[in-house]
């Protein structure tokens, strides 16, 4: 039998090394949604889950099939938005239309009696005029369209505290991008920011963004007014998508048109809430605004680590 006995140690210090390298920032990729929500930065931003009218407001039951009934999420918003990405805004032909609704409705997982609501539905938002100029998705030909842009640009050391140093004081106190800006919390960044545009296109020579939106927010015209509009804007933080989507097509359309001028060519952005729009009711469900080129230039400065100090 063997009996174990240990070294003696005594005057022996053991710890640990300091470490005297520098560790690397994280590169990686960002977007919108990894900005706000830490959502995947490689997927395409389609709709909120919720909204704040769903979960304070007793829901109601509704037998009726319209565009208020029509399902909800993140499914529902990814059908929606193919119907638009596919569809020639100025075919008139609506046998065509019924089988690509009933086709793109099944291939999501929707029964096909919604294809009539969802026939008429389209109908009734590309009618509907976008402005005072009566402009409508419906006049927009093929060539005019840019649908499911996507974009990359790098990015370097893009923070929190830089963002809201340089932007907040050139943005209104009432501006809804001034307040999603100030409450932001996110890892800086490095690496390149990713999104993708539901819609660009151009008319008399200005190029617009659109994004879709299927949020439900509530039963009625008179949930899709401006109140309402800047609080689901707000409450989902997509002034700063808009503005991160404008920066993309400001730095594309510098590279695509040799006499940019983006007082001249840049008409701003147009979130649709389609579950609002229908042409006798006038601007309902329509956010439109324009970031300052000033602000874009500040953003631009940002993201490129450039100082002004």
């Amino acid at each position: 039998r063997v009996s174990y006995q240990a070294a003696n140690d005594q005057g022996h210090h053991l710890a640990a090394r300091s470490f005297e390298g520098h560790i690397q920032q994280p590169w990686r990729i960002g977007s919108f949604s990894a900005l706000t929500k830490g959502h995947d930065a490689e997927l395409p931003d389609y709709d909120a889950q919720t909204s704040p009218e769903i979960t304070t407001v007793q829901p109601i039951v509704r037998t009726a099939l319209d565009r208020f009934s029509f399902p909800r999420g993140a499914q529902a918003g990814t059908c929606l938005h193919a119907l638009f990405e596919y569809w020639d805004f100025t075919n008139d032909d609506s046998e065509a239309m019924q089988k690509l609704v009933s086709r793109t409705l099944l291939q999501y997982g929707f029964d096909d009696k919604w294809t009539p609501v969802a026939c008429q539905w389209l109908t009734e938002v590309l009618a509907t005029p976008l402005g005072e100029n009566d402009l409508s998705l419906g006049q927009l030909t093929q060539a005019k369209r840019l649908d499911e842009l996507a974009f990359y640009f790098p990015v370097a050391g893009l923070s929190v505290s830089r963002l809201q140093r340089d932007l907040l004081p050139l943005l209104a106190d009432n501006s809804p991008l001034k307040t999603v800006i100030k409450r932001l919390s996110f890892y800086d960044l490095t690496g390149f920011m990713k999104g993708f545009i539901d819609l660009v296109f151009e008319h008399e020579g200005r190029f617009y963004i659109v994004d879709y939106k299927s949020n439900h927010l509530g039963h009625n015209q008179a949930d899709y007014q401006t109140e309402q509009l800047n609080n689901a804007m707000i409450s989902h933080d997509y002034p700063l998508q808009y503005l991160i989507y404008t920066l993309a097509l400001h730095r594309y359309l510098k590279i695509r048109l040799p006499d940019y001028d983006p007082e001249q060519h840049l008409g701003g952005a147009y979130y649709l809430f389609i579950r609002g729009m229908k042409a006798e009711w006038g601007q309902a469900g329509i956010f439109y605004d324009k970031p300052d080129s000033v602000v874009l230039d500040a953003l631009d400065r940002c993201l490129q680590g450039v100082s002004d100090e």
